[in-house]
Protein backbone atom coordinates (compact mmCIF):
# COMPACT_ATOMS: atom_id res chain seq x y z
CA UNK A 1 0.00 0.00 0.00
CA UNK A 2 1.58 3.52 -0.75
CA UNK A 3 2.13 5.89 1.99
CA UNK A 4 1.20 9.02 2.05
CA UNK A 5 3.63 11.18 -0.05
CA UNK A 6 4.73 15.31 -0.57
CA UNK A 7 5.01 16.59 -3.39
CA UNK A 8 8.64 15.72 -3.60
CA UNK A 9 10.33 12.68 -4.86
CA UNK A 10 11.79 10.39 -2.60
CA UNK A 11 11.21 6.68 -2.67
CA UNK A 12 9.23 4.02 -1.65
CA UNK A 13 7.64 2.94 1.75
CA UNK A 14 7.92 0.09 3.57
CA UNK A 15 10.38 -2.21 1.68
CA UNK A 16 12.37 -5.26 1.48
CA UNK A 17 15.24 -4.10 5.05
CA UNK A 18 12.87 -6.89 7.03
CA UNK A 19 9.65 -8.07 5.45
CA UNK A 20 10.64 -8.51 1.75
CA UNK A 21 7.40 -6.99 1.26
CA UNK A 22 6.59 -5.66 -2.26
CA UNK A 23 7.07 -7.25 -5.99
CA UNK A 24 9.27 -5.44 -7.41
CA UNK A 25 6.87 -4.35 -9.90
CA UNK A 26 4.83 -2.12 -7.41
CA UNK A 27 7.85 -0.83 -5.64
CA UNK A 28 9.05 0.21 -9.06
CA UNK A 29 6.03 1.95 -9.52
CA UNK A 30 6.39 3.62 -6.42
CA UNK A 31 10.37 5.23 -6.94
CA UNK A 32 9.11 6.68 -9.98
CA UNK A 33 5.67 7.96 -8.66
CA UNK A 34 7.42 9.67 -6.10
CA UNK A 35 9.49 10.97 -8.83
CA UNK A 36 7.00 12.50 -10.85
CA UNK A 37 5.47 14.51 -7.63
CA UNK A 38 8.78 16.64 -7.57
CA UNK A 39 8.49 19.89 -9.92
CA UNK A 40 11.97 21.74 -10.60
CA UNK A 41 12.00 25.79 -9.34
CA UNK A 42 8.91 25.24 -7.19
CA UNK A 43 9.11 22.39 -4.47
CA UNK A 44 11.14 23.13 -1.49
CA UNK A 45 13.08 21.21 0.74
CA UNK A 46 11.22 21.89 3.91
CA UNK A 47 8.33 19.58 2.18
CA UNK A 48 10.74 17.10 1.51
CA UNK A 49 12.56 16.06 4.84
CA UNK A 50 9.43 15.36 7.01
CA UNK A 51 8.25 13.05 4.56
CA UNK A 52 11.75 10.80 4.38
CA UNK A 53 12.01 10.43 8.03
CA UNK A 54 8.07 8.50 7.98
CA UNK A 55 9.86 5.84 5.26
CA UNK A 56 11.47 3.36 5.81
CA UNK A 57 14.09 4.13 3.83
CA UNK A 58 17.52 4.52 4.21
CA UNK A 59 18.12 8.23 4.22
CA UNK A 60 21.46 9.84 3.40
CA UNK A 61 21.56 13.61 2.75
CA UNK A 62 23.99 17.06 3.18
CA UNK A 63 23.11 20.71 3.16
CA UNK A 64 21.90 20.80 -0.65
CA UNK A 65 21.13 16.60 -1.96
CA UNK A 66 19.02 14.47 -0.23
CA UNK A 67 18.44 10.64 -1.41
CA UNK A 68 16.00 7.49 -0.16
CA UNK A 69 17.31 4.26 -1.26
CA UNK A 70 17.04 0.85 -0.53
CA UNK A 71 17.82 -2.43 -1.72
CA UNK A 72 17.09 -6.36 -1.45
CA UNK A 73 19.18 -8.59 0.83
CA UNK A 74 20.78 -10.62 -1.94
CA UNK A 75 21.65 -6.87 -3.64
CA UNK A 76 19.66 -8.48 -6.83
CA UNK A 77 17.78 -4.69 -6.71
CA UNK A 78 18.71 -1.64 -5.68
CA UNK A 79 16.82 1.48 -6.06
CA UNK A 80 17.35 5.22 -5.19
CA UNK A 81 15.45 8.86 -5.46
CA UNK A 82 17.79 12.07 -5.08
CA UNK A 83 16.52 15.73 -5.24
CA UNK A 84 19.23 18.56 -5.09
CA UNK A 85 18.40 21.88 -4.17
CA UNK A 86 19.51 25.40 -5.05
CA UNK A 87 21.20 26.76 -2.04
CA UNK A 88 19.70 29.95 -2.25
CA UNK A 89 15.78 29.59 -3.08
CA UNK A 90 16.18 26.04 -1.62
CA UNK A 91 13.73 24.80 -4.26
CA UNK A 92 14.63 21.35 -6.17
CA UNK A 93 17.01 21.97 -9.46
CA UNK A 94 17.64 18.29 -10.16
CA UNK A 95 15.50 15.26 -9.53
CA UNK A 96 16.51 11.16 -10.05
CA UNK A 97 15.27 8.13 -10.01
CA UNK A 98 16.90 4.63 -10.68
CA UNK A 99 16.12 1.10 -10.43
CA UNK A 100 18.12 -1.87 -11.63
CA UNK A 101 16.49 -5.45 -11.20
CA UNK A 102 19.23 -7.76 -12.12
CA UNK A 103 17.58 -11.02 -11.54
CA UNK A 104 13.94 -10.20 -13.12
CA UNK A 105 11.39 -12.85 -14.33
CA UNK A 106 10.97 -12.37 -18.09
CA UNK A 107 7.84 -13.90 -19.84
CA UNK A 108 8.74 -17.40 -19.84
CA UNK A 109 10.02 -17.11 -15.68
CA UNK A 110 13.66 -16.99 -17.38
CA UNK A 111 15.69 -14.72 -15.41
CA UNK A 112 16.51 -11.43 -17.00
CA UNK A 113 17.97 -7.55 -16.22
CA UNK A 114 16.79 -4.75 -16.39
CA UNK A 115 17.58 -1.00 -15.26
CA UNK A 116 15.59 2.20 -15.36
CA UNK A 117 16.99 5.78 -15.35
CA UNK A 118 14.96 8.94 -15.16
CA UNK A 119 16.26 12.34 -14.51
CA UNK A 120 15.31 16.31 -14.85
CA UNK A 121 17.55 18.83 -14.77
CA UNK A 122 17.56 22.96 -14.74
CA UNK A 123 20.26 23.95 -16.73
CA UNK A 124 23.04 26.23 -15.96
CA UNK A 125 23.54 29.42 -17.75
CA UNK A 126 26.82 28.28 -19.57
CA UNK A 127 24.78 25.38 -20.94
CA UNK A 128 22.57 27.14 -22.42
CA UNK A 129 24.06 30.61 -23.66
CA UNK A 130 26.85 28.21 -25.51
CA UNK A 131 27.23 29.09 -29.71
CA UNK A 132 26.33 25.63 -30.36
CA UNK A 133 27.13 24.89 -34.12
CA UNK A 134 23.93 22.47 -34.44
CA UNK A 135 20.35 21.35 -32.21
CA UNK A 136 23.25 17.94 -32.12
CA UNK A 137 25.74 19.14 -30.59
CA UNK A 138 23.76 21.02 -27.90
CA UNK A 139 21.87 18.03 -27.55
CA UNK A 140 25.49 16.08 -26.95
CA UNK A 141 26.92 19.12 -24.80
CA UNK A 142 23.77 18.76 -22.62
CA UNK A 143 24.01 14.71 -22.24
CA UNK A 144 27.82 15.47 -21.14
CA UNK A 145 26.43 17.57 -18.81
CA UNK A 146 23.74 15.70 -17.37
CA UNK A 147 26.98 12.72 -16.66
CA UNK A 148 28.95 15.28 -14.93
CA UNK A 149 26.52 16.96 -12.90
CA UNK A 150 25.40 13.58 -11.63
CA UNK A 151 28.33 12.54 -10.64
CA UNK A 152 28.91 15.82 -8.47
CA UNK A 153 25.49 15.15 -7.07
CA UNK A 154 25.85 11.49 -6.07
CA UNK A 155 29.86 12.08 -5.25
CA UNK A 156 28.55 13.98 -2.41
CA UNK A 157 26.49 11.14 -1.29
CA UNK A 158 28.64 7.70 -1.63
CA UNK A 159 31.29 8.07 0.35
CA UNK A 160 28.59 6.91 3.21
CA UNK A 161 27.30 3.91 1.83
CA UNK A 162 29.31 1.37 -0.63
CA UNK A 163 25.71 0.58 -2.10
CA UNK A 164 24.68 3.93 -3.06
CA UNK A 165 28.16 4.10 -4.68
CA UNK A 166 28.17 1.18 -6.35
CA UNK A 167 24.15 2.34 -7.69
CA UNK A 168 25.80 5.75 -8.79
CA UNK A 169 28.49 4.32 -11.15
CA UNK A 170 25.93 2.46 -12.60
CA UNK A 171 23.91 4.93 -13.37
CA UNK A 172 27.53 6.99 -14.87
CA UNK A 173 28.11 3.95 -16.95
CA UNK A 174 24.92 4.08 -18.91
CA UNK A 175 25.50 7.41 -19.47
CA UNK A 176 29.05 6.87 -21.21
CA UNK A 177 27.35 3.84 -23.02
CA UNK A 178 24.85 6.18 -24.39
CA UNK A 179 27.42 9.19 -25.29
CA UNK A 180 30.11 6.93 -27.20
CA UNK A 181 28.17 6.42 -30.05
CA UNK A 182 27.11 10.49 -29.97
CA UNK A 183 30.92 11.11 -30.02
CA UNK A 184 31.83 8.45 -32.92
CA UNK A 185 28.54 9.56 -34.97
CA UNK A 186 27.39 12.80 -33.63
CA UNK A 187 23.96 12.56 -36.01
CA UNK A 188 22.68 9.82 -34.03
CA UNK A 189 21.70 12.97 -31.60
CA UNK A 190 18.71 13.53 -33.99
CA UNK A 191 17.29 10.43 -32.90
CA UNK A 192 17.41 11.41 -28.98
CA UNK A 193 13.72 13.59 -28.97
CA UNK A 194 12.01 11.05 -30.25
CA UNK A 195 9.66 8.30 -28.74
CA UNK A 196 11.64 5.50 -30.09
CA UNK A 197 15.00 7.57 -28.78
CA UNK A 198 18.22 6.38 -29.35
CA UNK A 199 19.20 2.79 -29.16
CA UNK A 200 22.74 1.69 -27.80
CA UNK A 201 24.00 -1.18 -26.63
CA UNK A 202 25.02 -2.12 -22.57
CA UNK A 203 28.32 -4.05 -21.96
CA UNK A 204 26.34 -5.83 -19.42
CA UNK A 205 22.58 -5.55 -19.86
CA UNK A 206 22.30 -5.67 -23.96
CA UNK A 207 20.30 -3.59 -25.51
CA UNK A 208 19.41 0.01 -24.42
CA UNK A 209 17.20 3.10 -25.42
CA UNK A 210 17.70 6.64 -24.45
CA UNK A 211 15.62 9.46 -24.79
CA UNK A 212 16.40 13.24 -24.03
CA UNK A 213 14.21 16.70 -24.25
CA UNK A 214 15.47 19.67 -23.36
CA UNK A 215 12.68 22.59 -23.35
CA UNK A 216 13.73 25.96 -22.27
CA UNK A 217 16.19 26.00 -19.29
CA UNK A 218 15.16 22.03 -17.92
CA UNK A 219 16.15 18.92 -19.68
CA UNK A 220 14.48 15.80 -19.18
CA UNK A 221 16.48 12.06 -19.95
CA UNK A 222 15.25 8.61 -19.61
CA UNK A 223 17.18 5.48 -20.02
CA UNK A 224 16.06 1.91 -20.00
CA UNK A 225 18.22 -1.26 -20.57
CA UNK A 226 17.36 -4.83 -20.70
CA UNK A 227 13.87 -5.93 -20.59
CA UNK A 228 11.94 -3.15 -20.71
CA UNK A 229 13.22 -1.65 -24.00
CA UNK A 230 10.41 -3.48 -25.68
CA UNK A 231 7.83 -1.55 -26.65
CA UNK A 232 9.94 2.11 -25.78
CA UNK A 233 8.00 4.13 -28.28
CA UNK A 234 4.41 2.63 -27.03
CA UNK A 235 5.22 2.91 -22.80
CA UNK A 236 2.97 5.60 -21.20
CA UNK A 237 6.31 7.29 -19.24
CA UNK A 238 8.09 7.29 -22.42
CA UNK A 239 5.33 9.09 -24.66
CA UNK A 240 4.38 11.58 -21.38
CA UNK A 241 7.95 12.96 -21.20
Amino acid sequence: MLKKISIITLLTACIVITTGCQDIEQQNDEVFSRYYLTSLKWSKSADVLPELTRDCEIITQNESVVASWNQKDDSSQIWFNIVTFDEEKLTANRKYAFMVDEKAKGFAIAPTQKLRFDAELVLPADILDEAYTSENEKRISVMKYIRTIFAEDIGQLSPDSKELEAAGMLVINSLNQCIYPLEQTPGLAKQLPKESGMEFDHMNFDAGRVRMLINDDTAKIKIKIGSVVEDFDTQLDVQAM
